[in-house]
């Protein structure tokens, strides 16, 4: 790895010919023309904090952004057409940790966004029309008065599917997905397997679900109608991981599969056989003994359009955009410029943010402060 400062970002959404991303470690919203992939800053989302990860992932709302909150207290809806923003607060009764870690990613049904807890203690679903925020506690309440969770420990995982008329998620602390009624207290815990390591990538096909453990490359697929689970231990075919996938990913005929730690990317059939790696590279530790304990190694979030998945590498600072048809693998440098001069300047920006002072032409030089392809 070089010295270039590196974007860091969890999901990319598109919109278009435009993705839109947060630079979680600095609170801007950027945008990048997936033609010329030439970036460029959109918003800055002020705050009296200068805590990383406020804001990690979003959804799409017609032409609005729904920023979910992580480490903050309010949500913020973005206009992608004019600028326009809003700001929802969240009711911080149902926190346990001073509204930190609060959602992992949320859905989109209808004119809802129903928001996916990591530490907060109720499902919450927002009115995208009279931007009113209703909360349902009770799956949340039992699940962690039936499984004794830690306050301390995410409770639902960072992936989902919405099928079956239910929003299904993975339990963080034990093998088995809630499945949730969109908008209701109706829902049912279905544990799967006997291991209480956790799930966490998820993904349905074909009237099945199929899920990975969170600490190895173990897969269940379920059937949706009998409620059978086949489970398919892939730790040895995918021995260059040394957890489980963050996400499973459906394209066509294909899945892929992400691991929250490792060097590859992998293809395999639907029912998880003809595996083989679609990319792979090396990495360097700075300690070779904590081996794959770095988070920033891993590969966030992928975006599946068109046949294309576009996903992100922090370690590489570079988004990997994956031809689904022909596997061919292309690259996109996601950094700021090798250059002190810029990057004294970037954290002069930040800093001076954190005081309550946004300096306008600061911020929209920022495209000039970044890499091309």
């Amino acid at each position: 790895m070089d010295d270039s400062i590196n974007l860091v970002f969890d999901k990319m959404i598109i919109s278009g010919n435009k993705g839109w991303f947060i630079d979680i470690n600095y609170n801007i919203l950027f945008r990048i023309d997936l033609d010329t992939y030439v970036k460029e800053p959109a918003y800055y989302i002020p705050s009296a904090s200068s805590e990383r990860y406020q804001y990690r992932r979003m959804v799409c709302y017609e032409n609005k952004l729904v920023m979910i909150p992580y480490n903050s207290n309010r949500v913020v809806i973005y206009d992608m057409e004019d600028g326009q923003i809003a700001e929802i607060h969240l009711d911080e009764s149902f926190s346990t940790n001073n509204m930190r870690m609060c959602f992992t990613d949320a859905i989109i049904i209808d004119n809802k966004t129903y928001f996916i807890p990591a530490r907060y203690r109720a499902l919450a679903c927002l009115d995208m029309e009279t931007l009113i925020i209703e909360y349902f506690p009770k799956p949340i309440e039992c699940i962690c008065k039936t499984k004794n969770f830690s306050k301390n420990r995410h409770i639902l995982s960072g992936d989902y599917v919405f099928a079956e008329d239910r929003i299904i998620i993975p339990l963080w602390q034990d093998c088995a997905l809630l499945y949730s009624a969109p908008g209701e207290n109706i829902f049912e815990l279905k544990k799967i397997g006997n291991d209480n390591g956790g799930l966490y990538g998820v993904c349905y096909a074909n009237s099945k679900i199929i899920c990975s453990e969170k600490n190895k490359m173990k897969f269940y697929i379920i059937d949706c109608d009998t409620w059978s689970v086949k489970e398919h231990d892939l730790s040895m075919e995918m021995q260059d991981s040394a957890s489980g996938a963050t996400q499973i990913i459906k394209c066509d005929d294909k899945l892929y599969v992400i691991p929250s730690k490792g060097e590859s990317i992998y293809e395999t059939s639907l029912n998880l056989t003809d595996i083989k790696r679609v990319y792979s590279r090396k990495l360097e530790y700075a300690n070779e003994a904590e081996g794959y304990a770095y988070a920033d190694l891993s590969y966030t979030c992928g975006t599946m359009i068109d046949s294309k998945l576009y996903l992100y590498s922090q370690y590489d600072g570079e988004m990997l955009l994956i031809d689904c048809k022909t596997s061919t693998v292309s690259k996109i440098s996601m950094k700021y410029k090798k250059d002190e001069t810029i990057q004294t300047r970037i954290r002069e920006f930040v800093r001076s943010n954190e005081q309550g002072i946004v300096n306008e032409s600061l911020f929209l030089g920022l495209k000039d402060f970044m890499e091309t392809i």
